[in-house]
């Protein structure tokens, strides 16, 4: 195990919740997959069940992983000591730090991110434990994520046998890896995920959805790409428009300068992000996260393409987001931002419950129409996902061994 200044201490408490935690995940990778390939439903209580210990497990793995100095987590981690020092010797409120706290000091520079820094505070208070802030950020991203999985598949009596499809392509676009080692764009992904689905399937009102926009906004700001998508998608009709939203991304990314000189400091940081993002990706495995995002996201919408016509009785509100949203982050493709193009994808991830219905009705039979290219696009899609996943499972267990 890692024995740098921030690795926890491997008791044989910590080996047994880490085995423990193992041993779920793998039952839930197998017994979902068999119970997809068998088309045998598991009971759904016991569904929950495994999915809960599913999400709780990865929480535990992300409390007792050791990051390398080269990751956003390490940092963190450094930052926290800095502000349990700061809060101790001034003896500071959450409102004197919200206002105080960052004056002359180098913790992130993320004074205008107020729901992090909010998290960060309590965190501190809370444990002299760094690995807390992980372990609750992953928990609150999976909880969320379980929320729109079960919701859906439930009200839309999908079966749950499919649950392996949705894990596969959800865990392919927001890597396992990436929501441990960088914590702040998986985080608001998953609350701007459960923000867009209360509002496009729930229908909740416009007062939830501005304080989620502003929970995000203050978290990571490129998760408000999505969000603001959420409120322009219904006037998306047809290509043209579709083509409009990609000249939108163009123009975004020849005029993020201007953002950068704004004498807001939020606003230029937020072009200073969209510039950050938009350059090449920083991690050696990024290619091929990036490489996978397109050849998922085309496989998808070739399917849905092929059968347009034979597609009924969906939630076409949250497939249409889907949709124009996929087209968005395709334009990014074509700007060479690899790293504006993965993080945007985090927040496709959980809203694949939005593609699973179509591809749930579709017939996979060689006789049926299409039944050929859906069968060969799935069984694409399907492999480009765990290829993803593989790799997010050998890069973390590697830095625990």
């Amino acid at each position: 195990m890692s024995s740098d200044l921030y690795s926890t201490s491997f008791s044989s408490i910590g080996l047994i919740a880490f085995f423990i935690s193992m041993a779920v995940i793998v039952l839930f990778w197998i017994s979902s997959f068999f119970s997809f390939i068998l088309k045998r439903e598991i009971v759904v209580k016991q569904q929950k069940i495994l999915i809960a210990g599913f999400a709780v497990s990865l929480a535990i793995w992300a409390l007792l992983w050791d990051p390398a100095p080269y990751y956003d987590s390490y940092r963190h981690f450094q930052w926290l000591d800095q502000i349990r020092s700061q809060i101790h010797e001034q003896n500071l409120s959450l409102w004197r730090f919200l206002r105080d706290g960052f004056k002359g000091s180098t913790v992130g520079n993320y004074k205008s991110l107020i729901a992090f820094n909010v998290i960060r505070y309590f965190v501190t208070k809370i444990s002299n434990n760094n690995h807390l802030l992980p372990f609750v950020c992953t928990l609150l991203d999976y909880y969320l994520i379980c929320y729109i999985v079960t919701d859906y598949f439930e009200s839309r009596k999908i079966k749950f046998n499919w649950l392996f499809p949705y894990t596969s392509i959800c865990f392919s676009f927001i890597p396992y890896f990436m929501v441990v080692s960088g914590i702040r764009n998986a985080l608001a992904a998953a609350i701007t995920a459960f923000g867009i689905y209360r509002k496009i399937y729930k229908k909740k009102g416009n007062v939830e959805y501005f304080l989620i926009t502003i929970i995000v906004a203050t978290i990571h700001p490129n998760m408000l790409l999505p969000l603001v998508i959420g409120l322009i998608y219904p006037f998306c009709k047809g290509m043209k428009s579709i083509f409009i939203l990609f000249g939108g991304v163009v123009f975004l990314r020849f005029g993020v300068n201007y953002l950068q000189r704004s004498s807001l400091s939020f606003i230029s940081y937020l072009g200073n992000t969209i510039s950050y993002y938009m350059n090449e990706g920083k991690y050696s495995g990024e290619m091929l996260n990036f490489t996978v995002d397109i050849v998922v996201i085309v496989s998808i919408l070739i399917i849905i393409f092929l059968n347009r016509s034979s597609i009924s009785k969906i939630n076409t509100d949250g497939l249409q987001f889907c949709i124009v949203y996929m087209f968005v982050i395709l334009a990014t493709a074509f700007l060479g931002g690899t790293n504006f193009l993965t993080r945007s994808g985090y927040a496709l991830g959980p809203f694949a419950v939005f593609i699973i219905e179509p591809l749930y009705q579709l017939k996979y039979s060689l006789a049926a129409p299409n039944g050929l290219a859906n069968c060969f696009l799935m069984l694409i899609t399907i492999s480009a996902c765990l290829i993803n996943i593989v790799q997010g499972y050998w890069i973390l267990l590697a830095q625990f061994f």
